[in-house]
């Protein structure tokens, strides 16, 4: 009878483990800007102990779309990880990690342009 007990519990720790495994903790939410009717977003999720993922998203009718990413993987996470300058019709995120630049448009025409700071 205590084996079969063991046996359930271990099996229902197994179970709500797995259950969380994927999940991520979403610490930060902030609207960027918005242009063209097109709302730009980030999220900051926490992804291990001392890493971290910002994702950039964008909203158009009611359709939300990624951008890119942008992985903090030494622990340290501020609102100043990244700097947001907007010109024109193009919104450019500097970031001191970035090594190359990379552009990105939007369905509506939006540049995105993510530089090394």
């Amino acid at each position: 009878m205590v084996a079969k007990s063991i046996s359930l519990l271990f099996v229902l720790l197994l179970f709500s483990r797995c259950a969380t495994l994927g999940e991520e903790d979403v610490i930060d939410t902030k609207t960027l800007t918005q242009i063209n009717n097109e709302t730009f977003i980030y999220k900051v999720y926490k992804i291990d102990y001392d890493a971290f993922v910002i994702k950039f998203k964008v909203v158009a009718d009611n359709d939300t779309s990624d951008i890119f990413e942008i992985y903090i993987a030494d622990g340290v996470y501020s609102e100043n990880s990244f700097h947001l300058r907007i010109s024109n019709d193009t919104i450019i995120i500097s970031d001191p990690r970035q090594s190359r630049t990379f552009y990105y448009r939007t369905k509506k025409g939006t540049t995105i342009k993510h530089t090394k700071t």
